[in-house]
Formats: C-alpha cells, sequence, structure tokens
C-alpha cells in the first residue's frame, strides 16, 4: 500500500485537472490542467513506488475518468523509453 500523502496528492491533482477542463470547456477558451499535467506527476510516484497504478487508476475513476485510458496512457508511457 502506498502512502496516504501521495493518494491525497493524487486526487487533488485529478480534481483540479477536471475542474480546470470542465471551466475552461464551458467558457468555450482554451487553457487550463491539461492531462500531461497530471500524468508525468503521477507516473513518477508509481515509478518511485510512492503509490501504484491501481491506487491512480481508482482516484481517476472517483473523478469520472476511466480507469482503464489510465491503465492505457501508463502504457503508453513506458513505451516512450
Amino acid at each position: 500500500m502506498a502512502c496516504k500523502n501521495y493518494e491525497q496528492a493524487a486526487t487533488v491533482l485529478f480534481e483540479a485537472w477536471e475542474r480546470s477542463y470542465k471551466a475552461h470547456r464551458k467558457a468555450g477558451v482554451p487553457g487550463g490542467m491539461d492531462k500531461w499535467d497530471v500524468y508525468p506527476v503521477v507516473f513518477e510516484w508509481i515509478d518511485e513506488r510512492k503509490i501504484t497504478l491501481r491506487e491512480v487508476m481508482a482516484i481517476a475513476k472517483k473523478t469520472g475518468i476511466d480507469p482503464d485510458v489510465v491503465k492505457m496512457r501508463r502504457s503508453h508511457w513506458n513505451k516512450r523509453f
């Protein structure tokens, strides 16, 4: 099990991304947080074993992001090296 602080931090990141995305979309303007503001951070924490992919997927699901999308992004992220 990972550290609770990293779970909380990941939750904050995903929630901020979701709020930012919705606000900018509603306003019809570009900008705000992007998925690539969030994924590199949480993927680094996964690599450092501070949080698990399963935990990240659960957090993403709570914020309306399909866990399978997180898993796919992680797979693509790992293949880029």
